[in-house]
């Protein structure tokens, strides 16, 4: 009888085994290299914030720093300001998304006067329409202008998707400790009478220790805490053409969608295999971080060149990467599917893509060259942008069948 147990235990961990190799490749899926660039943009943008590919195949950016629109050829390789950031009439004082909007035109929204603006097929500004107003007359200086939740997707002419405005921490906030985690809504909101809808509330990602110093910016040493909990995994949400919200749950890997009439449904998890945190991964991280402190520190009025800067590691790392990355905002394509960045399997220099269709099924995997990512969309094409030079690339991506 003794022997009996252990024929069963030994024949269960056979199958175990056997198995396993099955299990590992229906969780691992093949990473595809992304199609080779068939063109680039020969002048070079600081930062890509939002891209609309014309009727035309031309492309209209928001390039980040400095904030301004421009058109961009891809056979002449011609870059032509369209709009800059600024307090006169025909300037924006901050340019959001760039939107779908009939007559081969775009809209983007100018949170900073509450208005949507109208470009028409060549990026020149047409028109534009105050929010919440029957005319489109600028309100008078020093006029109070409603404030706009931070809208990121357009559902028809009416309504837009975003981020609400969060409620203060119940405390102040102590440099000794990280500051509390506050629930920020995501919003339907409408442009004609400026109110919203709560679709749901999310958790944002744990930010680390405000900076500080013992002697203030006049000299000794700034600490500057570059992440209290790294690698963070957080639920991300994005929108499809219709209005559906799509959000991916980072402790299943399960995507909740919620219809415009309110109704929720989940699909099946998307299988995923942990992958371990190098020392390659926690070097990358950190240096990110350093880089973005610095360029923000380097432009701040207050710095004196006797001013020191210390960063702070993190105290601990996780043992594994989360199945995508939660400080990436989820891309959705022309064919409503899913684009999450995550960790490549064995690369820790390039960025893969889960691209994810409507049953909540993967469908593909791409892995892009390093130090590039997807920042967009058009009919038969994906657009890149090489970080490190500057440069926007357009791929070839074939449609439906």
């Amino acid at each position: 009888m003794p022997t009996r147990p252990f024929v069963l235990r030994s024949l269960g961990l056979s199958v175990a085994l056997v198995m396993l190799p099955t299990f590992l490749s229906a969780q691992t899926p093949a990473e595809t290299e992304f199609p080779k660039v068939n063109a680039v943009l020969k002048e070079p943008i600081k930062s890509v914030r939002s891209i609309r590919e014309l009727r035309d195949g031309r492309l209209l950016v928001v390039d980040g720093s400095p904030q301004r629109l421009v058109l961009a050829d891809f056979t002449s390789g011609k870059v032509e300001t369209r709009m800059k950031t600024g307090t006169e009439d025909d300037e924006a004082r901050s340019l959001g998304p760039l939107w779908v909007w009939p007559g081969d035109s775009t809209v983007s929204l100018d949170a900073g006067r509450a208005r949507v603006m109208v470009f028409g097929p060549d990026g020149a500004l047409g028109r534009v329409a105050n929010l919440g107003a029957s005319s489109s007359a600028a309100p008078p200086p020093g006029a109070r202008v409603p404030r706009v939740p931070t809208l990121r997707y357009l559902v028809g002419t009416d309504a837009a998707i975003g981020i609400g405005i969060s409620p203060r921490p119940a405390a102040p906030p102590t440099p000794a400790s990280p500051p509390p985690r506050v629930l920020y809504p995501v919003v339907r909101f409408s442009l004609r009478t400026l109110r919203f809808d709560t679709i749901a509330q999310l958790l944002p990602p744990q930010s680390p220790r405000a900076p500080s110093s013992p002697n203030g910016w006049g000299s000794g040493t700034y600490t500057v805490f570059v992440g209290t909990a790294p690698l963070q995994s957080v639920d991300v949400w994005t929108a499809l053409a219709d209005g559906t919200v799509a959000i991916v749950r980072a402790a299943s890997y399960r995507i909740e969608w919620v219809a415009p009439d309110g109704t929720r449904s989940f699909t099946e998890p998307v299988p995923f295999t942990p992958i371990t945190v190098t020392s390659g991964d926690k070097k990358r991280v950190s240096e990110e971080f350093k880089r973005t402190s610095d360029e923000a520190l380097q432009a701040n009025s207050m710095r004196t060149a006797a001013l020191a800067i210390n960063y702070d590691e993190p105290a601990s790392w996780p043992a594994t990467h989360p199945p995508f990355r939660g400080d990436l905002v989820p891309l959705v394509d022309l064919r409503d599917r899913l684009w999450l960045a995550t960790r490549c399997m064995k690369d820790e220099q390039s960025l893969c893509y889960d691209v994810i269709d409507r049953t909540g099924a993967r469908v593909e995997r791409y892995r892009l060259p390093p130090k590039t990512s997807i920042v967009g969309f058009g009919k038969d094409a994906a657009y890149s942008f090489l970080e490190s030079k500057g440069i926007v690339q357009r791929h070839g991506l074939a449609g439906p069948p």
